[in-house]
């Protein structure tokens, strides 16, 4: 079962959505509103850290890098789909 910080995260960085995705990711309120549209329940915490991996990630992006299955992984699915404070 995906964690809900993953839920939003990919919702937010969905292709689909790119023309919205600056929005969603102006501030963690934003992604607490965006979380909120889809029926997503999120603490402050959860959005603050939503927000610096989508961040990251769309930086990459823009930079021109084109992120490998093994990037998006490592640097996007497994730090929102731990619980917290674990670090495997």
């Amino acid at each position: 079962m995906k964690s809900n910080r993953l839920i939003v995260a990919e919702g937010i960085m969905d292709s689909a959505a790119a023309e919205y995705r600056s929005e969603n990711l102006a501030s963690s309120d934003a992604v607490m509103d965006y979380a909120d549209g889809i029926e997503v329940n999120i603490s402050e915490e959860e959005a603050e850290e939503i927000l610096d991996v989508c961040k990251a990630m769309q930086a990459r992006l823009e930079a021109g890098e084109i992120p490998t299955t093994d990037d998006w992984y490592h640097d996007f699915k497994k730090p929102l789909s731990q619980t917290r404070g674990e670090n495997n």
